[in-house]
C-alpha cells in the first residue's frame, strides 16, 4: 500500500476497519482531483478508487435488498399472526416473498428464532385457545377456523403444545 497516494491509503484503511462514514463523499472529491492532476501513481490510484467505489455501491445495494427482505419477512409474520387459519405452507410463504422455500426457512429462523411453520402452529394454538374460551363453537368448527383439515390432527397438536386437550379448555355452557 506504500505506492498509493495518502488519500487512497486512507480510504482503504477505512474499508478495512469498516468505517463507512463519508467514504463515498471522499471518493467523489478524489476522482476529479486525481483525473486532472498528474503524478506517477495516478493510474493505480484511480484503479483503486474505482474498485472502492464499486465495492461501496455493491455493499449499499446489498444492504437495501436485505432491508427489503427483512420488511417482507416482518409483513409475512404479521400476516401469519392476523390470519393463522389460512392454508399456510412453506411453499406458499416462499412464493409470497419470491424466494425458495429453503431460503425462506433459513431467513425466517435467523430473523425470528423459529421456523415459519412453528410460528404458524403457535399462532393457530393461540387462536384456538381464544376460540375455545370465548365461543360456543364445536371443536370441529374451531379446528377448521384455525386452519386444520381434521379435528383429530388439531386435538393432537393442541395437546402437544398446551399439555391439555381442547375439551378441557373449552368453556362449558352455563346452566340456569
Amino acid at each position: 500500500m506504500k505506492h498509493l497516494l495518502p488519500e487512497v491509503q486512507f480510504l482503504l484503511t477505512c474499508l478495512l476497519i469498516q468505517e463507512k462514514a463519508c467514504i463515498l463523499q471522499k471518493l467523489c472529491i478524489l476522482f476529479p482531483v486525481k483525473i486532472f492532476f498528474d503524478n506517477k501513481y495516478k493510474e493505480i490510484s484511480l484503479q483503486y478508487l474505482f474498485k472502492i467505489l464499486l465495492f461501496k455501491l455493491n455493499e449499499s445495494m446489498q444492504t437495501a435488498q436485505d432491508n427489503l427482505l427483512n420488511v417482507s419477512l416482518q409483513q409475512l409474520r404479521m400476516n401469519i399472526q392476523t390470519n393463522p387459519g389460512a392454508p399456510w405452507s412453506v411453499t406458499t410463504m416462499a412464493k409470497f416473498l419470491y424466494i425458495s422455500p429453503r431460503h425462506l426457512q433459513k431467513l425466517y429462523r435467523k430473523q425470528f428464532g423459529l421456523s415459519c411453520m412453528s410460528d404458524v402452529i403457535n399462532n393457530r394454538i393461540i387462536m384456538a385457545k381464544e376460540l375455545l374460551s370465548n365461543t360456543q363453537d364445536s371443536i370441529n368448527q374451531i379446528s377448521s377456523k384455525c386452519g386444520y383439515s381434521s379435528a383429530e390432527h388439531f386435538s393432537r397438536q393442541f395437546k402437544k403444545h398446551t399439555g391439555m386437550s381442547p375439551k378441557k379448555i373449552q368453556r362449558k355452557p352455563l346452566i340456569f
